[in-house]
């Protein structure tokens, strides 16, 4: 893994990050967020993670 499980602030998306064998990242996450295009206002954040997502596993070994 190259980040522990964690939910996005946006999606709400529960996911976790892994390193690939040609070494980038990939998330699997399931629980995202279903919107209405017709009434949806996308806004943005500074914020990554509501929490997990420890990116610093990755870096470990």
């Amino acid at each position: 893994m190259s980040a522990t499980l964690g939910r996005h602030v946006n999606d709400l998306m529960l996911s976790f990050y892994m390193k690939t064998p040609g070494g980038f990242d990939i998330e699997f996450g399931c629980e995202g967020r279903q919107v209405d295009d017709r009434d949806w206002i996308a806004r943005e954040s500074t914020a990554v993670s509501l929490w997990g997502h420890d990116f610093t596993v990755g870096a470990r070994g």
